[in-house]
């Protein structure tokens, strides 16, 4: 009498299956998710998802947009004119925190004033902290933001892409966009002194060598101030700006405020908050 194989295969699986390893399953689950969304098409630009490495208690991704050439786009403080961009990550899921951050801007000057961003092409990388970091993370984005050649015009991008465990950053897009991503600086490179009058001089000491060398300042809500002017180096060869506070909150103290300060240049930049004396 021959066996029923119908009966032992089941069984057999049943008792195989649990001793599959877990890393097994996830790098089965690595290789079926893709590593970018497709590219979706806005106005003068495109943008795509990429993800990043997910094997540590942080996750991380990036939003990548490219623009038509003459086109720009913004940093989180555009300046004297443009439109910030905003991400909102309310329709993600298995997410406890994510924050998008931004890399080094560039100063741009024409008829309207002078602006803060990008051109060609930027990504942001997103830092996320899943729920629970052996399942997979959905990233969905709805990205505001503005173009610019000539005019400005407003855009909307919803992007969605499936973040699965265990996988390092395989193509490198992701590590390479958090180098973009300015130094923090402990008060060796960024500072801010104080004028008698309503001003501040603020100073850059950049790397060695480095040339198209920047500054910018975030002010407390509610201010609304122009961009640091350049003001030329001082005797040790630091980069000297000067800020009106003219435009500040009405009534507000200088004392006690918080800046960001943000120094850039082609060896690298810089960022450090700062509180006034």
């Amino acid at each position: 009498m021959k066996p029923d194989w119908t009966i032992f295969v089941p069984l057999l699986f049943a008792w195989v299956l649990p001793l599959v390893p877990a890393q097994a399953v996830a790098a089965q689950m690595s290789t079926a998710a893709p590593l970018t969304s497709a590219w979706q098409n806005g106005e003068s630009s495109r943008l795509r998802l990429i993800a990043g490495d997910t094997t540590g208690t942080t996750w991380t991704a990036a939003l990548q947009v490219e623009l038509e050439p003459g086109w720009k786009t913004y940093w989180r403080n555009p300046g004297e004119s443009g439109v910030p961009p905003q991400f909102d990550f309310a329709e993600s899921g298995n997410i406890d925190a994510i924050e998008a951050r931004y890399p080094a801007p560039h100063r741009f000057s024409d008829a309207y004033g002078d602006s803060i961003g990008y051109t060609g092409s930027v990504t942001f990388p997103i830092a996320i902290e899943p729920a629970d970091r052996s399942a997979p993370v959905q990233l969905d984005v709805k990205f505001d933001y503005a173009v610019c050649e000539k005019i400005c015009v407003p855009a909307t991008a919803r992007l969605t892409i499936r973040l699965v465990p265990g996988r390092p950053d395989l193509a490198g897009d992701v590590a390479a966009a958090l180098g973009r991503l300015p130094a923090l600086d402990d008060g060796m490179r960024l500072q801010a002194i104080r004028g008698e009058d309503d001003s501040l001089t603020l100073v850059f000491d950049a790397p060695e060598g480095a040339a198209n060398a920047d500054l910018f300042a975030e002010a407390p809500e509610g201010w609304y101030l122009a961009l640091p002017k350049p003001a030329g180096r001082d005797g040790q060869g630091r980069y000297r700006f000067t800020l009106s506070l003219a435009g500040r909150k009405e009534g507000a103290a200088i004392a006690g405020e918080p800046f960001t300060l943000t120094g850039v240049s082609d060896k690298g930049a810089f960022e450090r908050t700062l509180t006034l004396d």
